[in-house]
């Protein structure tokens, strides 16, 4: 089995403010970090509390963690992390005292609040290869948050005398002490300062707005090639384009026409949507070459925490019904994508013109190409309705 532990115990004297109780996005740390854990399907987590404990335990209540539990450091004034550590540790061996190799703990410092399902869920990957006692996600070489250890590295652990607290306990374990590369930022940030708090604010809006080079990242990591790249650089600037046209145009609509169009309510009210449109284009290929690849990036990007624009990924290949009819993220990323060959703009036609010649018209490939053209006329007419030509 494999549980979760927090400490949460500290003064958070370099802040000025409890860093467990600090929200980004309406989320506190604390909750984010448990509502993270628990989406990877652990259920049972262990919180170390001292200063400010019951307010702490309430936000842990706040998660979707099904089962939280505390420990208690009444000496959380005059002791180091490392010591709420080895209380959390020493309560584990004493409920798990049989616990084996496929058992382990999730463990991350309240201060490292902003790590995504994607690393949580890597590190269980390689946890399951059996090899290994302690794993690290990493960023860009740079060992982070959370760590996954393996129950039999946890008596280890406990014999440390403390110097350079946990880190100084880790080195002992040398390659069993696996760094776990991730496309994550939030990994590696602390928030131990108001400086780098508010650099952790900043990556948050990157979540909720990806810009170009963020995109340019993402297609790296996950290994595009340069055609793959030069197609979603061409999708990209195709569906900003367009949302940029619709959205000037937007107001010269009455809300009839607006309603006619299917218009959902409020989008493209402001700049920040065309850009939105624009990341969700830049990576819509993001999994090419994986079994049911849209699907595939989608859960890519949700696992980052890219929530915004991951439906309108996974709706790149065929438009759901829900986004078939009106003018939203998700069609223009799907028409856009429709109306570029490569590199390069073209027609519905000459965009669909190659798999008619070669699937045969009986085939259920043929039927489902005709399904997705019918479908990018539709929206290609919606946006002609709108003033637009396109």
């Amino acid at each position: 089995m494999i549980e979760a532990m927090i400490t949460a115990a500290g003064l958070s004297s370099r802040m000025g403010r409890d860093k467990a109780l600090l929200e980004a996005g309406g989320v506190k740390n604390l909750t984010r970090q448990l509502n993270t854990i628990a989406a990877a399907g652990v259920d049972f987590s262990v919180v170390i509390t001292g200063h400010h404990r019951k307010e702490r335990m309430a936000a842990a209540a706040e998660s979707k963690m099904v089962d939280v539990r505390e420990v208690y450091n009444p000496r959380f004034a005059e002791t180091q992390m490392f010591d709420s550590i080895r209380l959390g540790l020493q309560d584990y061996l004493q409920r798990n005292p049989q616990a084996g190799e496929e058992d382990g703990i999730f463990f991350a410092p309240t201060d490292e609040p902003f790590f995504s399902l994607y690393s949580v869920k890597r590190l269980l990957e390689e946890f399951k290869t059996g090899k290994g006692k302690v794993f690290t996600a990493s960023f860009q070489g740079k060992p982070g948050h959370p760590l996954l250890i393996r129950s039999s590295a946890i008596r280890d652990i406990l014999t440390h005398d403390g110097t350079r607290g946990l880190r100084g306990a880790l080195e002992r374990f040398g390659n069993d002490f696996v760094f776990v590369p991730v496309p994550d930022p939030g990994a590696g940030m602390d928030a131990d300062t108001p400086q780098e708090w508010e650099r952790i604010l900043r990556e948050a809006e990157e979540r909720q707005y990806p810009g170009d080079e963020r995109c340019r990242f993402l297609l790296n990591w996950f290994q595009s090639d340069p055609f793959r790249k030069a197609h979603c650089e061409a999708v990209a600037k195709t569906a900003f384009s367009l949302a940029e046209q619709l959205r000037k145009q937007k107001p010269l609509l009455s809300p009839v026409e607006q309603e006619d169009l299917g218009w959902s309510n409020g989008f493209l009210d402001a700049p920040e949507d065309s850009n939105l449109v624009k990341a969700a284009a830049w990576l819509h290929d993001i999994a090419k070459g994986e079994a049911d690849h849209a699907v595939t990036g989608a859960r890519w990007l949700y696992e980052l925490g890219y929530t915004r624009i991951a439906p309108w990924v996974g709706a790149h290949t065929d438009l759901p019904e829900e986004y078939a009819n009106g003018i939203n993220g998700a069609m223009l990323v799907y028409l856009a994508d429709k109306r570029v060959k490569g590199d390069c703009p073209c027609t519905l036609e000459e965009r669909f013109a190659g798999g008619r010649m070669s699937f045969p018209a009986n085939s259920a490939a043929r039927e489902a190409l005709e399904r997705r053209y019918a479908a990018a006329v539709r929206a290609q007419q919606m946006i002609r309705s709108a003033g637009i030509e396109f």
